[in-house]
């Protein structure tokens, strides 16, 4: 039995996903103001809606925003926690209240003037309080009983298609990968993530960078 050869067109793309949202000037990465110096979260021994590390607020009018990856990048460890848990929340409004430092946001294509409608804030925070729409999307860990190391990259990937990094854990530098559900943030909604544990003492500082894109 033979088959014809099909005439209808069909579209085969040459780039990435990602490489033709950066084409269109709907890409951006953020990061912290300063190469080298990072941002050190606080210590909550506790999940509290109104201490989290990072938030991510789409205060645009129309486009959505999808995050596409976090990476945290050590360069101070933190202090009594062995394990630290890392929990991802989406919410309505805007969560952000005061601390921290604000992330420098960046278009990925040299030549477009589009401008983020993101603000993203990371570090020692005071958040509002969680609305009633408040979703817990996710709840993460890296070093199980073993102190986090200077250089460690802990990283999100929203949406991944593909395994997770696991297995046993070294006590010496780590790169570790999660995948997590993807992330869609509407206008006047927030990402939320808090850093905690119940032994925490010190914060840990990281360097930062978030990429999503805007359509």
């Amino acid at each position: 039995m033979s088959f014809a050869a099909s005439t209808q067109p069909q579209v085969v793309p040459l780039t990435g996903r990602d490489t033709e949202l950066a084409s269109l000037g709907s890409y951006f990465v953020g990061s912290n103001p300063t190469p080298g110096t990072g941002i050190i979260s606080g210590n909550p021994t506790a999940l509290v809606a109104t201490t989290p590390y990072l938030v991510v607020y789409n205060g645009g009018n129309s486009a959505d925003v999808h995050l596409h990856y976090l990476r945290l990048m050590s360069t101070v460890v933190g202090g009594g926690a062995a394990t630290k848990q890392f929990t991802h929340f989406i919410d309505q409004g805007n969560r952000y209240a005061s601390g921290g430092t604000a992330l420098t946001l960046k278009n990925c294509n040299a030549t477009s003037t589009t401008a983020t409608n993101v603000v993203a804030t990371a570090g020692v925070l005071t958040a509002t309080a969680a609305s009633s729409a408040q979703r817990q999307i996710g709840n993460e860990w890296f070093r199980v009983a073993l102190a986090d190391v200077v250089g460690d990259v802990y990283e999100f990937q929203y949406g991944m298609q593909g395994p997770s990094t696991f297995g046993s854990t070294p006590a010496t530098v780590c790169a570790f990968t999660r995948a997590v559900p993807p992330i869609v943030l509407p206008p006047n909604t927030s990402y939320v993530l808090n850093i905690w544990s119940g032994t925490f003492t010190a914060g840990i500082t990281f360097e930062i960078s978030l990429g999503y894109s805007e359509r």
